[in-house]
């Protein structure tokens, strides 16, 4: 999986959980801008930000995306 379809499940992931944007970024630690970055299909770098994404919408739905740490 590229960074693009990771930025679409994000935002489908996100939608499904009636989850803002604002809301996301808040939690992740990032602005908006740096979200919908991601969510246009920007790679995620911060190490932080992929652990919570993992955490919210769990790892097994990142697979192929990047490493996960545990």
């Amino acid at each position: 999986m590229n960074a693009a379809m990771s930025g679409s499940l994000i935002i489908y992931e996100r939608c499904k959980r009636h989850i803002s944007q604002n809301t996301l970024a808040h939690y992740l630690g990032i602005s908006i801008p740096a979200l919908r970055k991601i969510e246009r299909g920007e790679k995620v770098l911060d190490e932080a930000v992929k652990a919570k994404l993992c955490e919210e919408f769990g790892a097994e739905r990142f697979e192929g995306c990047w490493e996960v740490k545990e």
